[in-house]
């Protein structure tokens, strides 16, 4: 069984695509103009990307951090929140025809999860491979799901088609 996750993202969680939208609007403003990007000030949700689920009791969070060395990531529990955290440092340099182009990307980045108490510490694996960082956490047998049957009175049915 496959259960998603979402992540609670504040009473202003809402207002996410449009900070996308107005960071765009107004680079394109000043890019047009010869001017450097502009930042809006707002925190950016898009220092990586994460794909979770839970499969067979247990949670993985996939995370998309390309160009970042597992040396630079920490994986840490404090008490039942497991937090992801690291740094990026990125440079790009283009030489070509008469112009010269380069960007740095730093900063350190940050995300955490709400997990279930009596996580066992010793069982969370975690790997990195190609740019994505997968880390498992086993859910303890108490949160393990369980199904809950549904009574079906076919009379109900039966007299609600007759009136």
């Amino acid at each position: 069984m496959r259960r998603e996750l979402s992540v609670w993202r504040g009473p202003f969680g809402t207002m996410h695509p449009w900070r996308h939208d107005l960071e765009s609007v107004v680079n394109d403003f000043f890019s047009s103009r010869g001017w450097p990007a502009v930042r809006t000030g707002m925190p950016s949700e898009a220092s990586f990307r994460v794909d979770s689920y839970v499969d067979d009791n247990r949670l993985h969070i996939k995370a998309d951090l390309p160009g970042v060395e597992p040396k630079d990531v920490e994986i840490a529990l404090d008490g039942n929140r497991l937090t992801v955290k690291g740094e990026r440092k990125t440079e790009h340099e283009d030489k070509n025809d008469g112009y010269f182009h380069q960007e740095r990307s730093y900063g350190s980045f940050a995300r955490s999860f709400v997990l279930p108490k009596g996580i066992d510490v010793e069982k969370i694996e975690a790997t990195a491979k190609n740019g994505t960082l997968e880390v498992v956490v086993p859910f303890p047998e108490e949160v393990k799901p369980k199904r809950i049957p549904i009574d079906v009175k076919t009379e109900v049915a039966t007299e609600a088609a007759a009136d």
